[in-house]
């Protein structure tokens, strides 16, 4: 009993699905993991470098107008959005 019960939460935990639309903030992000997904077993994966590197740009775009939504709806008192932006952007 005690190895059925071994191999069923082996067989439930290790399987994999495909990506969920919904996770993903972007097309490109879930693009990237679905390549992922599917090419899991492929033994060159050089493919995949520009679907990830589409991901982040459009991770590093989507951080830059949720900063710029910010500044322009909730601008703290004596700062103008440029000031806003320009505190936001430092590194």
């Amino acid at each position: 009993m005690r190895y059925i019960i071994i191999a069923l939460a082996f067989f439930m935990f290790s399987c994999q699905t495909s990506p969920n639309r919904e996770d993903y903030p972007c097309p490109e992000c879930y693009m990237a993991a679905d390549l992922v997904f599917r090419m899991q077993e492929a033994p060159d994966k050089s493919s995949i470098v520009s679907a990830i590197t589409a991901c982040t740009d459009a991770m590093k775009e989507k951080r830059y107008l949720d900063r710029m939504k910010y500044c322009t709806k909730s601008t703290p008192d004596g700062m103008t959005n440029r000031e806003c932006m320009a505190i936001l952007n430092q590194k």
